[in-house]
């Protein structure tokens, strides 16, 4: 019998200070959303019977790629940042995923090809809106000129595997942070991107976890959520959702029709929002000290004031296009989906933790008893391992877990120490260190 469900807690009840329980989950800030956005993702979602974070996600990444076209947001620190927006959602099969995409995004795409077939863009940018990722090897995002937005149902969609993927984490990285590769083809150079993938719970669970990723930054610029599964629950939907989103669509429309605008206009925070926002990052500095709740995610926290600060004016363009100022109000619904994000972020880590804690100890074990003082690849692993271990990224990300937390050390001789100095596509050794005391390793294999 499954183990009955806590209830879903205020996000205004936990501060940033105290951890809820793993178990503990956050009702999705709905109101946050604002005006618009709030009623179209609460009626898509009754339609399709999806889970709302689901829909909402869909619906903040075309709001983000519009609002990323017309301005480029001033933080109070005065850095200009732009108003991308990378999101994941963690469904499996069954979801209403497909039911979700079909009745939020294939609007826009119909649009767009509608405009394309009309030729209507001018010259001076790219007039696509959703991006199509090249087949051929290389850095694909290395090619992105214009702004764009993706939907994918795998990670590979997003970055791919193999020795071009670090290259790629490290273009994500840059076109959120507003850098851009040099070599622009246009008179105006704007290019922005975001993106919203969809994946399994294992899919997820591999991407999450990868270490490379993590110590590339890239998994601290997306906002993550795993809502419950709504699986046998569900009820025949109402169709109510198209006059609710009919008009939000129609303001999206609009502004991917306009001219890019994000090269000079400018949202800036107003004196009560400049104070908000400081005291919000005292909080989450506060909070990500050694042994505090946000230490273990401090990839992401450490960017949670700017992910309060896009989203707040991803939804204020949303509501009012011609707005210059993000207000207080404006940005206190940022903040209050930032801090959704921190806690789910915990909840997925705290998820998968048990679960690679236990992997990496078997293998630790087997490497001590079959390979001390030995060196190790990870075709070993995956050839003579543990029998759980014969998928090579699942061994490589275990043996960078136990290299991290100095249990075996890097053995490539044409290499430092440091992961970022090693080139993509050689063959990864550890050496294993001697270990003189055998009553101290793990009974988890015999």
């Amino acid at each position: 019998m499954a183990a009955p469900k806590q209830p879903a807690l205020s996000l205004l009840q936990v501060p940033l200070s105290a951890a809820p329980l793993a178990s503990q989950t956050f009702e999705f800030p709905v109101p946050a959303l604002g005006l618009r956005m709030s009623v179209a993702a609460s009626a898509v979602a009754e339609e399709t019977q999806a889970p709302v974070e689901l829909v909402a996600h869909h619906l903040l990444a075309l709001a983000a790629m519009s609002a990323q076209r017309v301005a480029t947001l001033r933080l109070p620190t005065g850095q200009g940042r732009p108003l991308s927006c990378y999101f994941l959602t963690v469904a499996g099969t069954g979801e209403r995923k497909s039911a979700a995409e079909d009745a939020v995004v294939d609007p826009v795409r119909l649009w767009e090809q509608e405009r394309l077939d009309r030729d209507e863009a001018g010259p001076a940018y790219d007039p696509s809106l959703f991006w199509t990722p090249p087949s051929r090897a290389g850095n694909r995002y290395a090619l992105c000129r214009a702004q764009y937005g993706l939907f994918a149902q795998q990670s590979a969609e997003v970055i791919a595997d193999g020795p071009r993927r670090l290259a790629e984490a490290a273009s994500l990285c840059a076109l959120w942070d507003g850098r851009s590769e040099k070599g622009c083809y246009a008179d105006v150079y704007v290019p922005r991107f975001s993106f919203h993938l969809v994946a399994t719970p294992r899919d997820a669970g591999r991407l999450l976890s990868d270490l490379d990723l993590g110590d590339a930054g890239v998994l601290g610029r997306v906002l993550a959520a795993a809502p419950a599964s709504l699986v046998g629950g569900r009820r025949c939907g109402t169709p109510a959702a198209t006059a609710a989103y009919e008009d939000l669509c129609d303001a999206l429309l609009a502004r991917y029709a306009a001219e890019v605008t994000a090269h000079h206009r400018v949202l800036s925070f107003s004196n009560e929002a400049d104070a908000a926002w400081i005291s919000f990052a005292a909080e989450v500095e506060a909070a990500m000290a050694p042994g505090k709740p946000l230490a273990p995610i401090v990839g992401l926290a450490s960017r949670l004031p700017e992910h309060a600060a896009r989203l707040a004016g991803v939804i204020a363009l949303v509501e009012d296009a011609d707005t210059s100022e993000l207000g207080a109000e404006a940005l206190g619904r940022g903040i209050a989906l930032a801090r959704f994000y921190a806690w789910e972020a915990l909840r997925i880590s705290e998820l998968h933790a048990p679960a690679e804690g236990a992997q990496a100890e078997i293998l630790l074990d087997w490497l001590q008893r079959h390979r001390a003082g030995q060196r190790v690849c990870v075709r070993d692993v995956c050839r003579v391992g543990p029998k759980s271990m014969r998928h090579s990224d699942d061994a490589y990300r275990l043996m960078r877990r136990l290299e991290r937390q100095g249990l075996v050390n890097v053995a490539n001789d044409d290499v430092g120490p440091s992961p970022a100095v090693r080139r993509s596509g050689i063959v990864h050794e550890w050496c294993v260190p001697a270990s003189a005391n055998a009553e101290k390793v793990s009974p988890s294999v015999a």
